[in-house]
């Protein structure tokens, strides 16, 4: 029979075996940031959990590898979805190197000093083995530990915060809402990059802060140094159709439900209905077309629709300086159905590249008419599209190739647009694409100009608008051979004015 005395003794060696475990595995973890979030705690308020362990949902993975390798990182989301506490973590992980400095900045002081609890409250439920030290100073702005004083501090966001300072982390918490976001942005931003420190902006999008920062700085990344994420309602997993039904019933205005809960980036940044120059139900309605292409090549050109013959097609292009801001954007439409059956999208194409690729496009569906917008860089696609003889390119008059857009034609090109949308006659497949719909808007402060929201995209909506408003002058192309059809297939067929072939 086994004694007490070889009981306890067995005990013993499995505790000391699990205490080597443990060592071991803390000693991993103070290297390696996912193994450090397995021994953190958080804390969910009532009606919540209450302390939990950190949970790894997909987002947060993606985040968890981003934030160890992304010097500048924007971050769009919906409320509740994690951001905080993981970025919290972050900065505590950060944290064990001695004389490190985190100015942990909010709208005001109780939300700074609340992102604060959040970071003292991970650093008070880890194994003593992932301390560093011991808390030096503990107030509500200020959190230090160390003999060298790891440094975390709570800031309200204005100009004089964290200005000279050797940040190693910096973090703006709910940037959108922030009085004075510039000023701190500004002011913080020269030390960030003095110390080749690491900056964090995340936000949801504030439904009264048109233009803000915030959206500029999302909108110019990655060119302006960025990495932007988003991530939408939908993330968590209890968050399924049945419970965002119930949540919209509680929000009469829709924009300001699109900004606590956004399912897309361009729902998030969506300027108010009144705003908005196409029916925002419509667009929704219009969400449920899309779909992924049945061939995509080289990343650029997406079909949906292969050719057939005797249909008919136009096309239409808005050329980009292929720098990375603005896209360059060539769209096939079905003339007789509205949908746009394939595309060249990508904010990267130089403008003969551009043509190149149109050309390539093109030729699979019979060489339709093709309308090229003559702004700066469309004139160097439209040179390059007569070099490599493109037979059917539009001219708007004698020896003027492209469509040229004024004052006076304008209004008519969106106004056509917009009634199209709004009696569902066209069909865009592409996500990306019709994403840009719901950013152009009739500027107020320019008399009701129809235009991209700034720091938004309109180049997609003008592709369409171009092929929906000359959607008339395109013919049946007939034949079993892809590629550029042949005049005789046009034999009784009335030219339309302004077609060249």
């Amino acid at each position: 029979m086994t004694t007490q005395a070889e009981i306890r003794k067995e005990l013993a060696g499995v505790e000391a075996e699990l205490a080597r475990g443990d060592a071991a595995s803390l000693a991993v973890a103070r290297q390696d940031f996912r193994e450090f979030l397995k021994w953190v705690k958080i804390f969910e308020k009532p009606p919540g959990r209450g302390e939990i362990a950190f949970e790894f949902w997909p987002h947060l993975e993606e985040m968890i590898e981003a934030v160890q390798v992304e010097r500048l990182i924007l971050w769009m989301k919906a409320r509740r979805n994690g951001a905080t506490w993981l970025i919290a973590a972050w900065v505590v992980f950060k944290g064990q190197k001695a004389g490190s400095y985190f100015p942990l900045a909010s709208q005001g002081e109780p939300e700074a000093r609340e992102f604060l609890n959040k970071v003292r409250y991970i650093w008070e439920h880890l194994p003593a083995g992932l301390k560093c030290g011991e808390p030096t100073t503990d107030s509500r702005s200020e959190l230090r530990w160390g003999d060298e004083g790891t440094h975390f501090e709570a800031l309200p966001s204005t100009g004089k915060a964290s200005r000279g300072s050797a940040i190693t982390v910096a973090v703006i918490d709910e940037a959108d809402f922030h009085e004075y976001l510039s000023t701190y942005y500004y002011a913080i931003r020269g030390s960030v990059d003095d110390n080749k420190a690491q900056l964090i902006i995340v936000s949801t999008v504030n439904p009264d802060n048109a233009g803000s920062l915030f959206l500029e700085l999302y909108n110019g990344a990655p060119e302006n140094g960025f990495r932007k994420f988003f991530h939408g309602w939908k993330v968590r997993r209890e968050h399924d159709q049945a419970w965002y039904d119930d949540i919209q019933r509680g929000y009469p205005d829709k924009v300001r439900l699109h900004r606590e809960y956004p399912e897309t980036a361009e729902q998030a940044m969506a300027p108010p209905d009144t705003l908005m120059a196409f029916d925002v139900m419509a667009l929704d309605a219009m969400k449920g077309e899309c779909k992924e292409p049945v061939e995509t090549v080289q990343g650029i050109t997406h079909i949906w629709q292969k050719w057939y013959t005797g249909k008919r097609y136009v096309a239409a292009t808005d050329t980009s300086h292929g720098v990375g801001a603005d896209d360059a954007v060539t769209g096939i439409m079905d003339a007789q159905t509205g949908y746009v059956v394939a595309d060249v999208h990508s904010n990267l194409l130089a403008p003969e590249a551009l043509a190149v690729a149109s050309v390539a496009l093109l030729g699979q569906y019979g060489n339709p008419l093709w309308v090229i917008e003559d702004n700066d860089w469309g004139r160097v696609t439209i040179e390059k599209a007569k070099a490599l003889g493109y037979p059917r390119l539009f001219y708007r008059s004698e020896g003027q190739p492209g469509w040229h857009t004024n004052e006076g034609n304008r209004l008519g090109l969106w106004g056509n647009l917009q009634e199209a949308v709004r009696q569902r006659l066209i069909t865009v497949p592409s996500q990306g694409g019709l994403g840009q719909f719901y950013s152009v808007i009739r500027n107020p402060k320019k008399e009701g100009r129809i235009e991209a929201q700034a720091g938004r995209k309109d180049d997609y909506p003008m592709m369409v608008a171009l092929c929906w408003q000359h959607r008339y002058r395109a013919v049946p192309i007939h034949g079993g051979a892809v590629g550029a059809a042949p005049d005789a297939l046009f034999v009784g067929v009335r030219r339309a004015p302004g077609l060249r072939w």
